[in-house]
């Protein structure tokens, strides 16, 4: 990141391959890799005639997030627009999941929650994000 001498603003060098994960958009990238592999294995090793109730509602939302998460990769690589948004929606996904996980029962880290809606402002108001995700 270099400033700008006209207005003092930010400016970001989004010229370099590793610009889609630079700086803090290497902890989304990470989380997102890491709940594609879980959901792989979720969907992988489990056959959904054998689960019941709420551990068939998390079959279907680790299959759902397998395309999802896909898509969002693809628009990662090709730094395109609509990633922050896609983002925030797989965020909201997870924070939701979250809270219907809270809802049944079930004790969670209420940190995955908070970090939900931080990675949410985060993707909304991150002006890296803005100048890196334009095509």
């Amino acid at each position: 990141m270099s400033k700008n001498t006209t207005n003092n603003e930010p400016v970001f060098e989004t010229n370099h391959p590793y610009a889609i994960i630079s700086g803090w958009l290497i902890i989304p990238a990470i989380a997102t890799v890491l709940t594609f592999i879980g959901s792989i294995i979720m969907v992988t090793f489990q056959k959904p005639s054998q689960l019941e109730g709420f551990d068939l509602f998390i079959y279907y939302t680790d299959l759902l997030f397998v395309p999802f998460l896909l898509i969002v990769f693809y628009t990662w690589i090709k730094r395109k627009k609509i990633l922050p948004i896609l983002m925030i929606v797989f965020f909201l996904l997870n924070a939701a999941w979250n809270l219907v996980y809270l809802a049944n029962g079930y004790n969670i880290d209420l940190l995955n929650l908070g970090m939900s809606i931080i990675w949410i402002i985060y993707f909304i108001k991150s002006k890296r994000v803005k100048a890196t995700f334009t095509a």
